[in-house]
């Protein structure tokens, strides 16, 4: 009645078969004759589980594989077991699967799942169900995974038990607010325009001059300072559309000093979301501030009386807002929610004007063009789809004179570095950050400036130590335009993808960015630049942006060589500054490179 742990996040095939060599090796194989593999998401790494089951058995055992695609399995020669999955993702038929299970009884049975077993016991409990001599949970989200023998559930009972009272309890809750919250929900939101529109009525929010002229338009950004940066071309093509109208943006904090230095924008009205504010979501002392802060945000929504309302990432919650805000003419995408609650297609009919979204063409699109094609049902078509960001003269004498001060002239070939991200599974390794920037430093004999915000002080201070020659820090040293204007002195910028790659793209500036797959999404964008990433199998179609990794570390990320990204700059470095700085490709898209 003894657990075995050991690590499993998916690493690469080398890595995997190594760990699941060992792992296996404790069976007795000379008694497995069959052998059943459940992959109920998928098993990315399904030739390297077939090689390791062939070669630590000395007869390989029969093997049946249990999926909702079984090419793969088909493929090897396996026999296969299809399964569907029901409206609400669920697998289908499930416990004609367990009889059906239960009749062949087999020797073996592997369930490659996700989560973790010590946190989520459930699937080891399931797991411990089906009749078998041996069980092997594998999971590849957060690293753990656990040999289940006969009744061994019994010893994780008395092992974790807060883990099992702890996810009982929310199974039970989860379960109460599926059956009755959900609907509850759905029944609401499809009764809200018997309530709301003649309240909008009343107020002459639904005249009929109301659906001609468009004298005021809410643009709703509520997104990361990249993504709103991102979404100035879709503002420029609203304004050459409406000239005379007023356009308002609703967005965070943070992205004011963006908004405030483009033209077309008239007002904005600041709003930190919960589901971006991190400072709004972990205050569970002060839960009035959320409602306070959405009641005010709903209040000046009314009183702007818009006439035309853009949402650009498909998020049910921002259309709600729109909705609420009282505009007869409403136009975005209806495709996510971050709110478990509430679901984007229980809001869709909530717009006038529901863009479709092309899923045969997301691997081609860049951000800028899906942000585009929100605009164009109203004839919105930029003459000049840059991104807008225009840096003030007092941002271009800031950075002069830091630079000056760490004894920096302006004929200096400045290599700009950025290893941060807004999370950590997408940062790209530190020592590969370092392999990089020596190379280039030794080659071209340039300095290093490390730029970022200032709470990633402790990150750039750790690249700074692997670094040969000295770096200068600019991290939590300069403002939003400010790093925008450090970004334009540097001759190549080395960045994951972050805000700093767009704003390489805003100023013109050659950029190297190491992006997960696929990298087409958030590319650099009409300059000069590469983003590097690596097509594993494991990529697939779950969500508009091109991926749903379900695992603690972009691999494809991980992936990418060092020499890729020297190869890479190198090449950039070469070319004269005239040429690198300001040329676009022939359509006027990122240059993206997928290796």
């Amino acid at each position: 009645m003894t657990v075995v742990k050991w690590a499993l996040s998916i690493p690469p095939s080398q890595e995997f078969s190594r760990r699941f060599t060992a792992a296996l090796t404790p069976l007795d194989f000379s008694r497995i004759r069959t052998a059943l593999l459940i992959a109920p998401y998928g098993l990315p790494w399904f030739p390297e589980v077939l090689k390791v089951l062939r070669t630590v058995s000395p007869v390989p055992p029969a093997l049946t594989l249990l999926a909702e695609e079984g090419r793969q399995g088909r493929e090897a020669g396996l026999e296969v077991w299809a399964f569907h999955r029901s409206k609400r993702g669920r697998m289908a038929g499930g416990l004609g699967i367990f009889r059906r299970i239960a009749r062949r009884r087999f020797d073996l049975i592997c369930l490659f799942a996700e989560g973790s077993p010590s946190g989520n016991p459930l699937q080891a409990f399931r797991l411990a169900l089906l009749p078998a001599r041996h069980r092997v949970l594998c999971e590849g989200s957060r690293g753990d995974a656990l040999f289940v023998s006969r009744w061994t559930w019994l010893g994780m009972s008395l092992r974790f038990p807060g883990a099992w009272f702890s996810h009982i309890g929310r199974l039970l809750l989860r379960a109460l607010f599926r059956w009755l919250g959900r609907p509850l929900v759905g029944t609401v939101l499809r009764g809200l325009p018997l309530v709301w529109e003649p309240i909008c009525w009343i107020a002459g929010r639904r005249e009929p001059r109301s659906r001609g002229e468009i004298r005021r338009i809410l643009f709703i950004a509520l997104d990361n300072p990249g993504d709103v940066l991102l979404t100035t071309p879709a503002l420029t093509a609203l304004k050459e559309r409406f000239p005379s109208a007023t356009i308002t943006v609703l967005a965070g904090e943070w992205a004011r000093e963006i908004l405030a230095a483009h033209p077309a924008v008239s007002e904005m009205i600041p709003y930190s979301a919960p589901w971006f504010a991190r400072y709004v979501a972990h205050l569970p002392h002060r839960p009035i501030r959320p409602v306070r802060d959405l009641l005010g945000c709903l209040f000046n929504l009314w009183r702007g009386r818009f006439d035309l309302t853009v949402e650009t990432r498909g998020e049910a919650a921002h259309i709600l807002l729109a909705y609420l805000s009282g505009a007869p003419h409403r136009g975005g995408y209806a495709l996510w929610s971050v709110i478990p609650w509430l679901r984007a297609d229980q809001v869709g009919h909530l717009l006038t004007r529901r863009v479709p979204y092309a899923w045969d063409q997301w691997n081609l699109w860049h951000k800028v063009e899906y942000n585009l094609r929100v605009v164009r049902p109203a004839n919105g078509f930029p003459k000049d789809p840059s991104l807008v960001l225009p840096i003030p003269s007092g941002a271009e004498r800031s950075v002069d004179e830091f630079l000056t001060r760490h004894g920096i002239r302006k004929d200096t070939l400045l290599i700009g570095a950025h290893p941060g991200a807004s999370r950590e599974r997408t940062r790209w390794p530190l020592a590969h950050f370092a392999e990089v920037l020596n190379s280039l430093a030794g080659r071209w004999g340039g300095r290093v400036v490390v730029i970022g915000s200032a709470l990633e002080r402790p990150l750039a201070e750790g690249l700074q130590r692997l670094l040969t020659a000295p770096a200068v820090l600019a991290v939590g040293e300069t403002s939003l335009l400010e790093a925008a204007a450090l970004v334009r002195r540097c001759r190549l910028v080395i960045c994951n993808n972050s805000l700093i790659t767009h704003l390489a793209s805003a100023t013109e500036t050659p950029v190297v960015t190491v992006s997960r797959a696929p990298s087409n999404f958030y590319a650099p964008y009409r300059t000069k630049g590469v983003a590097l990433t690596k097509e594993l199998p494991c990529m697939n179609r779950g969500m508009p942006e091109g991926c749903a990794c379900p695992f603690s570390e972009y691999w494809c990320l991980k992936e990418v060589a060092p020499e890729e990204v020297i190869a890479a700059a190198q090449e950039l470095l070469r070319q004269p500054v005239a040429s690198a700085r300001g040329s676009l490709t022939t359509a006027g898209w990122p240059v993206a490179t997928l290796s």
